[in-house]
């Protein structure tokens, strides 16, 4: 169950910043929050989402049980644009694209796969070693 968007008119980093925000909650949390987002990759991404929701809807899973598993934002190609410059010559700039990849589960399969790790609450201070000084540095401290 997943969906994917090529070529995004927008920068890879900007998208990166709203998916962060909506990686591991569920579908229905994620979409109704990227409605009110004031971003451009918010748009984008719940577009995506709905498309994947709507793959997952077709092998029979229900939009409730669904969870975001994964959304991979990376670099797509570059727009290469001109602008003048001082003297007659011209400029470059470039345009970035992003590609994105979201990937949804069932709630209940990933509570399966979850397991508890016990928290240690030990002290990391107290797990330094001790490290003696190399001869050299006792020489120099010696000769002082």
């Amino acid at each position: 169950m997943q969906a994917s968007n090529k070529n995004n008119s927008i920068s890879y980093k900007k998208m990166n910043v709203v998916a962060a925000l909506v990686r591991r909650k569920p579908v229905i949390e994620a979409l109704s929050f990227l409605q009110f987002a004031p971003k451009k990759a918010a748009r984008i991404l719940a577009k995506i989402i709905s498309s994947a929701v709507a793959n997952a809807e077709q092998k029979d899973a229900k939009k409730e049980n669904l969870i975001i598993d994964e959304i991979k934002v990376t670099k797509g190609s570059l727009y290469k644009r001109w602008r003048p410059g001082a003297r007659g010559r011209s400029l470059p700039y470039r345009k970035a694209m992003s590609n994105c990849a979201v990937k949804l589960s069932n709630i209940s399969l990933n509570a399966a796969k979850v397991k508890e790790e016990p928290i240690d609450h030990e002290d990391k201070a107290t797990n330094k070693k001790n490290v003696k000084p190399k001869d050299s540095l006792k020489k120099l401290n010696s000769s002082k």
